[in-house]
């Protein structure tokens, strides 16, 4: 089962796992529109939804935080609501998740520091060797990858009821019930031109 994780910022990622095992990861795609301006590349983005075709989505919900500016909340909101229409046109099962929500889970036992310390933690435990860095220019792992890959890894361990922190099993057998993935039907899917999305510099 492919299911892909989706950190909706500007600076985010979308990372796929199949079964367990990392297979494909994307920097949120943009465009350049002023000299420090960046949009989202909804076309890259439904390029690579569509050439991978993820089984099921886990999207993060929007939220914003305490001293964030008007702007930034925008952004916010944009991206979220980027990726709920994308993800219902294509007619995709999706889940929305709280950030709160995948942390608990994919940051059991570890120490309470920055939580994008503690994704880049997790990546680097669970596929060894693996780079996390948007480009070969790059020096730091890239938060928005780190992220998109253990909601993914959430979702995975979620749809197998493998996710063990604060819920019973009766829990997790209804909460896995609630999400069993529906028949899908592409009557009129949409079709996006042909884009290399890797090749698109952000």
């Amino acid at each position: 089962m492919k299911i892909l994780g989706v950190d909706n910022g500007l600076s985010g990622g979308l990372v796929i796992v199949e079964d367990g095992k990392l297979a494909h990861m994307l920097v949120t795609p943009t465009v350049l529109v002023k000299a420090s301006k960046r949009e989202f590349n909804e076309d890259a983005i439904v390029a690579f939804i569509e050439k991978h075709k993820p089984d099921h989505v886990f999207l993060e919900k929007a939220q914003s935080m305490p001293g964030q500016g008007v702007s930034s909340m925008l952004s916010i909101g944009l991206g979220y609501g980027t990726y709920r229409g994308i993800l219902a046109a294509l007619k995709l099962p999706r889940t929305l998740v709280h950030p709160k929500t995948w942390q608990k889970v994919m940051f059991q036992d570890l120490p309470k520091t920055d939580t994008k310390a503690m994704s880049h933690i997790v990546c680097m435990r669970l596929w060894p060797g693996m780079s996390w860095l948007a480009s070969e220019r790059c020096k730091k792992a890239h938060d928005g990858l780190t992220d998109a890959a253990m909601i993914a890894m959430y979702g995975f361990r979620l749809l197998n009821g493998t996710n063990t922190a604060g819920t019973t099993p009766k829990r997790q057998a209804r909460r896995k019930a609630k999400l069993e993935i529906p028949e899908m039907t592409h009557d009129t899917p949409y079709t996006a031109d042909e884009i290399d999305a890797s090749t698109i510099e952000v």
